[in-house]
């Protein structure tokens, strides 16, 4: 959708529809019930307790309701008041906090209920109904906010047929009371983590306008698919934890902990290789020689988003312990935050165009990096020569990314040198690369078997 955006309608509408899409994120993100969902249904379930899984659900889908519309009307007021916007802005911008919120709060339901399969159905009809649809709008000349007009609408409906069916109230309790907590901590820390990464794009529209923020956009776009990997893979762990926590093995926790960080570390430093050397050549072809700046801000911005994902599994068995862990999460995110807002503050107005991306790539690896040794600690794993591994994979792929840019480099070259590169990382990750070949393998054969 962002391609067509930018390449049809040019950096400065990109930057809008961004800039209104960041908004929404942040409003949203006031209402964590797809966490909560994720994580106590999962619970419940392992424990047989259905009923009491389908009376949370009615208790989180009623709170998403009543705080989706707050949060939408008073996000649109805000945006009409405080920017000089017309009046579609705002009410876009409204529609797109009742869809993101709504979709947040269902997507946990899914996760934590083990349907997955269904979850992953209608977002690739959510995904193309929106591409479609955008671009319909684009190519008929529209140039407003109402460009993301599908994208409500889909997730919308997506939303409306996946809303859960009423049950019994559910009655305060001991649980009732650690749900509220854990919303309430949740709730500061995806602020400080996912608000400080949704905020990068108003800063950079508020330092650079709106043509930088297209150009911004454009890069976050190539990066998206790591960071798609990480909000997934979050999902996925989050229950699976929080049931290895409810049975009270350490062990366990630590076998999920050490299979899933091995794969995601083999699975999204390949790809960060691939999106990294062939950067420039990717930015050329989808957007154009007007894009040229993307180029070098996606180097800025993969790090960030590697560190991220690299450490969902570690974010994951800390927050899925207790509330306590919830905590650990909160001044993790606290501090990283600060780190990327300080970061802006001192290289912003001496390079306003590298210092946005730079003070979001620093941010995002301190709040991995805290719970990532906290869990490295905490469960004795042995991730010294796997850490040392990805830090030289990074810094030696940055480095030959940044050659093949200044020498502009053609898309030939770049390609076979990622190629290349992909391949000496898969030699050194072997045995995770077999253990990866085995799980998609077990996985589609039980597919095959259920048919």
């Amino acid at each position: 959708m962002n391609i067509a955006i930018g390449r049809i309608a040019g950096s400065a509408v990109l930057g809008l529809t961004q800039s209104i899409l960041a908004s929404a994120s942040i409003a949203a993100l006031l209402n964590p019930a797809g966490s909560v969902a994720s994580r106590y249904l999962a619970s419940e379930r392992s424990r047989g307790g259905d009923s009491a899984a389908r009376a949370t659900a009615t208790y989180l889908a009623r709170r998403t309701v009543v705080i989706a519309t707050v949060l939408a009307i008073s996000t649109a007021l805000v945006v009409l008041l405080s920017s000089h916007v017309p009046l579609s802005t705002a009410i876009v911008t409204g529609l797109m906090v009742l869809a993101v919120t709504g979709r947040g709060f269902i997507e946990g339901l899914h996760f934590g209920g083990g349907e997955t399969t269904r979850l992953a159905q209608w977002s690739l009809i959510v995904a193309a109904l929106g591409t479609v649809g955008t671009l319909a709008v684009v190519l008929s000349g529209v140039r407003s906010a109402w460009v993301l007009g599908p994208l409500a609408l889909g997730s919308l409906v997506f939303v409306t047929m996946s809303w859960p069916r009423r049950a019994g109230r559910m009655k305060d309790s001991p649980l009732k009371r650690e749900i509220r907590i854990f919303m309430l901590l949740a709730t500061f820390g995806t602020l400080a983590s996912n608000g400080f990464s949704q905020s990068a794009v108003l800063v950079a529209t508020t330092v650079n306008g709106l043509d930088y923020a297209g150009k911004y956009a454009a890069a976050f776009t190539l990066v998206t698919p790591l960071f798609l990997v990480t909000t997934a893979m979050g999902s996925i762990l989050f229950p699976a934890l929080a049931a290895a926590h409810s049975s009270g093995s350490t062990e366990r926790v630590r076998a999920v902990l050490r299979r899933a960080t091995s794969a995601l570390t083999t699975a999204v430093v390949g790809a960060f290789i691939l999106v990294a050397v062939a950067s420039g050549a990717l930015v050329a072809v989808l957007w154009g020689d007007a894009f040229s700046l993307s180029r070098v801000i996606i180097l800025v911005l993969l790090p960030g988003i590697v560190a991220s994902a690299i450490a969902v599994p570690a974010v994951n068995s800390i927050t899925s312990s207790s509330n306590r862990g919830m905590m650990v999460s909160v001044i993790s995110s606290a501090v990283g935050a600060l780190v990327g807002v300080l970061t802006w503050l001192l290289v912003i107005p001496v390079y306003p165009e590298i210092g946005v991306p730079l003070g979001f790539s620093v941010g995002t690896i301190v709040i991995a990096l805290i719970p990532y040794l906290i869990a490295w600690k905490r469960y004795g794993m042995r991730w010294t020569g796997e850490t040392l591994t990805v830090v030289s994979a990074v810094t030696v792929t940055l480095c030959v990314s940044t050659v093949l840019q200044l020498h502009e480099v053609s898309g030939v070259y770049s390609a076979l040198i990622a190629i290349s590169l992909l391949a000496l990382w898969c030699l050194v990750r072997r045995t995770s690369v077999r253990e990866l070949f085995e799980a998609v393998r077990g996985v589609i054969g039980r597919r095959h078997d259920g048919e």
